[in-house]
């Protein structure tokens, strides 16, 4: 389904529906990782559920399509950071974890 010029016409099915490939080509193509993407995939959904009001005054198709894909190229920026912060974090835990022959050896 094509969306209309009258954003009224349209739900958040539809945005999905039109929407979904183009958003999980954009998060893979920033993350490279399949888990990582799933996660941007949800949160940029998730974000577009809960902003569905604003996306239907936005009123033009092109800028529906741009503040879908602004939010899709956000989340995944955001899921890259947490994945980032995490890894620094646990770093330490696994230096802690090996034993120092371990450390020797490499």
């Amino acid at each position: 389904m094509i969306i209309s010029a009258d954003s009224s016409d349209f739900s958040f099915d539809t945005i999905y529906e039109e929407y979904s490939k183009l958003v999980m080509y954009i998060v893979m193509s920033i993350l490279r990782d399949p888990e990582l993407a799933k996660e941007a995939f949800q949160s940029t959904f998730i974000s577009l559920a809960n902003k569905i009001g604003r996306v239907r005054s936005l009123g033009t198709p092109e800028k529906i399509k741009s503040y879908v894909l602004k939010t899709a190229r956000n989340s995944a920026i955001n899921v890259y950071r947490r994945a980032q912060q995490i890894t620094k974090h646990e770093m330490p835990l696994i230096y802690e974890a090996m034993d120092d022959s371990m450390l020797e050896k490499s």
